[in-house]
């Protein structure tokens, strides 16, 4: 799954700031230890996190 930002990052900052920026909000979140497939809903997420939580504490 691709994921295009839309920002205006390019028209209003110098270009270093600009990848910077680009580089700060993209997701860096993987959630290989959920073991989830690619078609789960928000809800199923939230649920996970939440076992996932748990379990570390």
């Amino acid at each position: 799954m691709v994921r295009i930002l839309i920002t205006n990052f390019t028209k209003i900052l110098p270009a270093l700031q600009n990848d910077l920026a680009q580089q700060t909000t993209k997701d860096p979140y993987t959630f290989n230890l959920l073991t989830m497939t690619e078609d789960y809903n928000e809800r199923g997420l939230e649920d996970a996190l939440l076992v996932f939580n748990f379990c570390l504490t």
